[in-house]
């Protein structure tokens, strides 16, 4: 059952985000934000109480060039533990997911580059990092193209 919004528990990411607000003048704070909205809607959606930023990594944009500090979210449910970040500094397949679970459905209408370089791996830590979906369907890493592929992946798989 969802939980009403307005009773809707503080998690770790929610504090690490209220500590770490870019500044207001930089012009893609909105981009930033965006993807933090993303998360708590997915969580909220999905019914996933356990939500943090496991690490961060900085976000170098296009020009105007700016680097923002971004987290790695961390996502726990009963079906497995998801980690996600998007560099919109990316102009392709800008989301990084790693998923650590027992998954059954054929994920591959989802899926966007398999190339996993240090730049979309940026962030996460050697534990986090599986080989692709082709090769691994569990634990796997993948990049996609945007967050309702995403949201697709989570769904399928949560």
């Amino acid at each position: 059952m969802l939980q009403d919004p307005q009773k809707k528990r503080v998690t770790h990411f929610d504090i690490w985000v209220a500590e770490h607000n870019p500044d207001h003048k930089l012009s893609y704070g909105k981009g930033w934000w965006d993807f933090v909205e993303i998360i708590r809607r997915l969580a909220y959606k999905l019914e996933i109480a356990d939500v943090s930023s496991a690490s961060t990594f900085v976000l170098r944009t296009p020009p105007p060039r700016e680097e923002l500090l971004s987290p790695v979210a961390c996502l726990r449910s009963e079906r497995g533990t998801f980690y996600v970040k998007e560099d919109f500094g990316l102009m392709v397949d800008s989301w990084t997911l790693s998923v650590q679970t027992c998954v059954d459905a054929d994920l591959r209408p989802f899926l966007g580059t398999q190339l996993l370089d240090d730049r979309a791996l940026e962030g996460f830590l050697p534990g986090w990092t599986f080989p692709p979906y082709e090769s691994s369907i569990q634990p796997f890493t993948v990049r996609l193209a945007d967050e309702l592929d995403l949201y697709a992946i989570l769904r399928l798989v949560s």
